[in-house]
């Protein structure tokens, strides 16, 4: 799966667009998030969802105490991702019971890499392979497609 993500207002504004090829299928989604909306269109079918998420992404520019205690956030040191030095940091998120231990690689409080564990079993890793400083990005990326039916 090759994922592009789009970053708008320092972050708060969020795109990305996912094409997975599975040689006879390719599937194209695109989401969109906003603080703690996060919006999911197929765009093939032209179908979509809302979803209000009960917590607000963590905002790594301004960590607070709060965070750092209920999320148990430490900072790992710096590390390269793309070609941008990066603070790496582990925290741990625990949904009905279950604990994902999560390894983040930040800048400008941008997730250029996690690696997320449940147990020693990864169950997701991304990696930014490229980064564009300042590109010119079409306002309609963060938006609902006018064509596309929200559940």
């Amino acid at each position: 799966m090759e994922t592009t993500s789009y970053f708008d207002d320092y972050g708060k504004k969020q795109a990305a667009v996912a094409v997975m090829d599975q040689g006879l299928v390719k599937t194209e989604t695109k989401t969109l998030q906003f603080e703690d909306t996060i919006y999911q269109i197929n765009v093939a079918m032209k179908m979509g969802q809302k979803v209000v998420s009960p917590e607000k992404p963590i905002n790594y520019l301004q960590l607070t105490p709060d965070d750092i205690e209920k999320y148990k956030i430490q900072e790992l040191g710096t590390e390269t991702v793309a070609g941008r030095q990066c603070t790496k940091y582990s925290e741990q998120i625990t949904q009905m019971g279950q604990t994902v231990n999560v390894e983040v690689w930040v800048w400008k409080g941008i997730a250029l890499k996690t690696v997320m564990k449940l147990g020693d079993t990864e169950i997701v890793s991304q990696t930014a392979t490229e980064i564009q400083e300042n590109p010119t990005i079409d306002p309609k990326m963060f938006e609902i497609p006018a064509d596309v039916k929200m559940m």
